[in-house]
């Protein structure tokens, strides 16, 4: 089987970036793709597949993800100034395609360090620099600051306009957010790629993409249904393809580990190790929980009931809520635990009108309540759980439009594609049972600005060019921290 369209252009512009060609329908180039001066032959050998992407960052620590095109040496150098480094990292070294994974450690908490990757071939040269990026330890308690939230790439479909999504990304990069949130349905290996024994080409083609911001912007994933890490594909295999999603993503992202600083599963999965398909973590005065309704529903459902968490997950997330102090919780899931279910089966729509059934919140379809009976001694669904906390806003994908929603207290915010050219899934609210609220059509990013007094929303849109005013802001709103 030969490589998908999507994964050969992808792979084709990772080229032009690293030879230092800004693509031609992008935004200005943030810094990661700046023209680097002129090197010895013998050391500018070393091209990169996919170039600087953070990952999992801490109080003290952030890992750095970067493929060489061939086998190479590396370190990192870094400092709070801009202009002088005062640490470094030790020298690692790998072979060509394998991922370079560096975390920079011992940092103070609250701040910004400044850093460059320093590379050569393999045991030979002196080593050339890339250029300076930056990133942000955890934040404290009532500092200000900001994250970006996108979903459903759906990098290789028809209706998937790859120019605007290179907008997009450098719009989230000219931000300067402390991290972006992914919402699923990004690598589409279930859905393009499913029988091919290596899934890695579809996680490593879309670094083409997460690399225009992912040097000083951290990245976050949660899996959406097209990623292939589905319960009901996995049996325990490494040829299975959830285990071969699984590994993927863990090879060319830097994902948080559980344990520590990240909070998650304690249960170590055959050939995946402990899994980490559901994490949380506080910054500055929120709690951040990423959701996976995916690996632990063993079964492809046919009724809202057939999505669910697992009772571990559920547990924890219970647990997660109950002992943080956080002011503000983040939720961040593809699409709801159930969901509305359509003429195509259960597919697990919508938002508001969706939230108060199945294991999210507890009605059968006929609105008589069954959570007691579909997940007995659990306790409360997931809703009651959110609403009982307050200042909740839960971030789900899937519908591929903007929808913003309330229903006691929560807010329940649809988020819209990247890239989806045109007025993109604007049709769609009431096909997916949205009734009420604000909708508005795709592309674009979530900028959620985090301070003491509140929290605002802010939708911004991506436009080529003669298409609209690129990075305008759509539609904003507010969630108070009073």
């Amino acid at each position: 089987m030969g490589r998908p369209t999507h994964v050969l252009f992808a792979l084709a512009l990772l080229c032009s970036v690293v030879a230092g060609a800004a693509p031609a329908a992008a935004a200005p180039a943030p810094s990661a793709f700046a023209a680097r001066p002129a090197a010895p032959a013998r050391a500018a050998a070393v091209t990169f597949a996919a170039t600087e992407l953070l990952g999992r960052p801490t109080a003290s620590s952030v890992a750095l993800n970067v493929v060489p095109d061939r086998a190479a040496d590396a370190y990192v150098q870094y400092g709070t100034s801009a202009t002088k480094y005062t640490k470094r990292t030790p020298a690692v070294s790998t072979a060509a395609g394998v991922p370079l994974v560096i975390t920079i450690g011992g940092l103070k908490a609250d701040t910004r360090y400044y850093y460059r990757l320093r590379y050569r071939p393999h045991a030979s040269g002196a080593y050339l620099a890339r250029p300076r990026q930056s990133f942000v330890t955890q934040r404290a308690a009532g500092a200000s600051f900001s994250f970006a939230v996108q979903a459903d790439p759906h990098l290789g479909d028809t209706n998937t306009d790859t120019a605007l999504y290179q907008v997009e990304m450098g719009n989230v990069a000219a931000d300067r957010p402390d991290f972006l949130v992914d919402l699923g349905d990004t690598f589409m290996t279930e859905k393009f790629n499913r029988d091919t024994q290596d899934a890695g080409e579809d996680y490593l083609a879309h670094r083409a993409y997460f690399d225009i911001a992912g040097a000083s912007t951290p990245l976050f994933l949660a899996n959406g249904n097209h990623e292939g890490e589905l319960g009901w594909l996995r049996d325990g295999t490494a040829g299975s393809l959830a285990a071969r999603c699984a590994k993927a993503r863990q090879t060319y992202y830097a994902c948080p580990v559980p344990g520590g600083f990240y909070s998650g599963s304690a249960t170590s999965e055959p050939v995946t190790g402990v899994r980490d398909g559901y994490y949380a973590w506080t910054w500055g005065d929120g709690l951040f929980i990423v959701l996976d309704p995916f690996w632990y529903t063993t079964k492809k459902p046919s009724d809202g009931w057939g999505w669910t968490l697992g009772k571990e997950q559920y547990d924890w997330l219970k647990a997660t809520l109950a002992k943080s102090t956080a002011k503000y919780t983040f939720v961040f899931t593809h699409h709801l635990v159930g969901g509305a279910v359509s003429e195509k089966g259960a597919e697990a729509r919508g938002g508001a009108e969706a939230a108060p059934f199945y294991e999210w919140g507890g009605k059968n379809a006929d609105g008589s309540y069954g959570f007691d009976t579909q997940r007995p001694g659990w306790g409360k669904p997931i809703h009651e759980l959110l609403a009982d906390r307050g200042r909740a806003i839960v971030f789900h994908g899937h519908d591929h439009l903007f929808v913003k929603q309330d229903l006691d207290g929560v807010v329940y915010q649809e988020t819209q594609r990247p890239n989806l050219h045109g007025a993109g899934g604007s049709g769609d609210a009431a096909k997916y049972g949205y009734l009420s609220g604000t909708s508005l059509p795709s592309s674009g990013h979530l900028r959620v600005t985090v301070t003491a007094a509140k929290v605002t929303v802010e939708y911004v849109r991506a436009y080529l060019p003669g298409d609209g005013t690129n990075r305008s802001v759509a539609f904003t709103y507010t969630v108070s921290g009073g």
